[in-house]
């Protein structure tokens, strides 16, 4: 779904219409709780992305220099293995590699990025995009109108549900099943 059918199924959730007056009214705060939707599906989700990374002089790298919000590193590559590596302060964002490479693959958990334009898809798998419509009516029934507030719990509950059975990314391939960090 793109941001303009996510807002679109949301108005006609909510029986407030579909005209251009309407969606242009709607479209900031339906992307902005629309976004975060997103955020708890992907830390739900557990979806992974591998970029490479220049390391510095000194073996290290910052999360800024990944291409999305991370949420936690999962593995850092170097010649096609594993290697070890290490945040030099606890949430600094900096990481030391025993590496004698110039760069690593680094494989973490990603926020996916914003929605901004109508045309903009969630960078999540296709079948969990439907769910995002709940919370974006959810969050517009909670905000500020008495009449409907009473109404925003179902489609939480609807939302959240929803979120409870999505199963983490891995796609059951064996080595998904092994213990890490145990």
């Amino acid at each position: 779904m793109t941001l303009a059918e996510i807002t679109a199924s949301a108005l006609q959730r909510l029986h407030y219409g579909s005209d251009t007056q309407t969606v242009e009214t709607y479209r900031d705060a339906f992307a902005d709780y629309a976004n975060r939707a997103i955020r708890k599906i992907a830390v739900r989700f557990k979806q992974n992305r591998k970029d490479t990374v220049q390391l510095s002089d000194t073996d290290t790298f910052n999360v800024n220099d990944l291409s999305r919000e991370c949420i936690r590193i999962t593995d850092v590559r170097a010649n096609g293995s594993s290697i070890d590596f290490w945040q030099d302060i606890p949430g600094s964002g900096e990481f030391s590699c025993d590496t004698d490479a110039d760069s690593v693959d680094v494989v973490y958990r990603f926020v996916p990025k914003p929605l901004e334009n109508t045309i903009d898809v969630p960078e999540l798998p296709g079948h969990l995009h439907d769910m995002i419509v709940y919370y974006v009516v959810a969050c517009e029934r909670a905000g500020g109108d008495p009449d409907t507030q009473k109404t925003s719990s179902v489609d939480f509950q609807l939302f959240n549900a929803c979120l409870a059975d999505i199963r983490p990314a891995s796609r059951g391939e064996t080595r998904s099943f092994k213990l890490n960090n145990y």
